[in-house]
């Protein structure tokens, strides 16, 4: 019984003011979880990236062509172990090289999709038989165009 003088909420006003806060409460606590669920996925490609960036110098600091295609395991400061593995491959120019790395990374997700290419010019890693193709290729190109049909 309401008097005419009295002061204080209705239930109904109560239960609709704890629904709104349920619903804010839950809205906030939604958002709050994916931030720190994205905040860990930060962190995780961010280790991923500088895997993929220490591969890649090991890469290029090496000096023969059957060390890179050999591939390896490298052991990354403060993580886990990451092997790779390379395709080189002559590009039509005396030196230049494609180099495929393919990256597993000892984190447990499965390696990325594509693999890290690079162009790396390296005279000393050429072969005979690939010598002869760009010497013949070069001297193609320098012969005047009615000699080059022939």
């Amino acid at each position: 019984m309401i008097r005419g003088n009295a002061r204080g909420f209705t239930l109904l006003e109560t239960v609709a003011a704890l629904a709104i806060f349920a619903f804010a409460v839950t809205v906030l606590s939604t958002v709050y979880v994916a931030g720190i669920d994205a905040r860990g996925a930060t962190v995780a490609n961010r280790g991923r990236q500088a895997a993929t960036r220490f591969v890649r110098d090991t890469v290029v600091a090496l000096p023969t062509r059957a060390e890179v295609e050999a591939g390896g395991t490298e052991p990354l400061p403060g993580g886990p172990a990451v092997r790779w593995q390379a395709r080189v491959m002559p590009l039509e120019f005396t030196g230049l090289y494609a180099v495929e790395v393919a990256i597993e990374h000892g984190d447990g997700r499965p390696p990325p999709a594509e693999p890290e290419r690079l162009e790396l010019f390296r005279p000393a890693w050429a072969r005979p038989a690939e010598t002869q193709v760009w010497s013949r290729e070069s001297a193609k190109r320098w012969k005047k165009p009615e000699e080059r049909a022939k």
